[in-house]
């Protein structure tokens, strides 16, 4: 059967989009999916690097298209999977038009956006193909996007944890590309490529811990990992001896090769955490205001720090988004601000990561 999933949502929900790969071909081997996307975020850059015979990518603009439609209605989808966030309208609209013999979405139906309005007044005229999925708070994502495939069959595996098979440079490219000759932490110094967000640690602090586990550990080197928005944050060449600086500097390619060559991550709520997720790898997450419930890989080598503060996950189930979180908090971002770096030290020694 063939199937459709836009993904325009961030890098770090499109790795999580894969479970529905692996929870489709379970019951469909031979399943054609396509994944729609304008590849603002590198959704397709990751998708292609994924090693499956199923998975087809679509990279297209933002606009309202009957070229598109044609299109869609000309691949004759038995599925189309709409997840609960990130899907532009005139995509949206798009979909419903594409002639797909089912149309199985997402909605939550305590929030009053024009996307929930629509779903339903589409709904209400084609009862028929439309089924509507119930967004539950309190929910893993991944269980969350296995729910629309819970609707095709009940053969559907509900997993927490997988790990997938990404495309790696060979190993005279990562010679080329790398001047590391001994284990290495990678450490993500930024997020939401350098744009407005509450979610990330000051970076001074993480230049405090690398100093710290510097001294402790000796044989370790230091990779900075972040977008190009994150180069602009700060000095990060000024980290000191040891620290390798690829701050904005690699594709999706290198950053997979360099997170699963990794001893250990360090990073925020973000796709650095979801990519060594499903790499099998060791991570410490720092946490603030972001949804933990939802977001948390919790995977045996996934760990967390957070601080237990009463406003803690003031973004849980989209009460606010990254910026009115941050601009409108009145206690400075505490949450990120007083985990210090000594509590993120001794959380690596108590837990004999290294």
């Amino acid at each position: 059967m063939k199937y459709i999933i836009p993904a325009f949502s961030g890098l770090g929900n499109t790795i999580q989009l894969l479970v529905i790969l692996r929870g489709i071909t379970a019951f469909d081997p031979k399943a054609k999916i396509t994944f729609v996307s304008d590849n603002k975020f590198s959704q397709i850059d990751f998708l292609s690097s994924f090693k499956s015979e199923n998975l087809i990518y679509l990279e297209v603009e933002n606009n309202f298209s009957f070229k598109l439609i044609s299109k869609f209605r000309d691949e004759s989808y038995d599925y189309v999977l709409i997840p609960f966030l990130g899907v532009p309208i005139r995509i949206l609209i798009m979909l419903y038009l594409s002639g797909a013999k089912k149309i199985i979405q997402h909605v939550n139906s305590n929030a009053k956006s024009f996307t929930t309005k629509m779903a339903y007044l589409f709904k209400f005229f084609s009862y028929k193909n439309i089924k509507l999925i119930p967004f539950l708070n309190n929910r893993k994502e991944v269980d969350l996007y296995l729910d629309l495939v819970d609707e095709i069959t009940e053969k559907a595996e509900s997993i927490r944890t997988y790990s997938i098979d990404l495309m790696q440079l060979n190993k005279s490219e990562k010679a080329k590309k790398s001047n590391i000759n001994n284990p290495y932490i990678c450490v993500q110094v930024g997020a939401a490529n350098g744009g407005e967000t509450p979610k990330i640690w000051p970076a001074e602090y993480f230049k405090s811990l690398i100093s710290m586990l510097r001294d402790e550990f000796e044989e370790y080197e230091y990779v900075l990992l972040g977008d190009k928005g994150d180069a602009s944050l700060y000095d990060f060449n000024s980290f000191g001896l040891k620290v390798h600086n690829y701050v904005g500097k690699t594709s999706i390619q290198e950053l997979i090769t360099l997170i699963s060559d990794a001893e250990f991550i360090i990073c925020h709520d973000s796709s650095v955490m979801h990519l060594s997720s499903i790499l099998d790898k060791a991570v410490l997450a720092i946490y603030g205001p972001t949804d933990f419930e939802r977001t948390f890989p919790n995977t045996k080598k996934s760990m967390f720090i957070k601080q237990d503060l009463d406003c803690i996950h003031c973004m849980k189930d989209y009460r606010l988004n990254e910026k009115t979180a941050l601009k409108n908090c009145p206690i400075d971002n505490a949450c990120m601000r007083l985990l210090e770096p000594k509590l993120i030290f001794e959380k690596i020694r108590k837990e004999s990561i290294l």
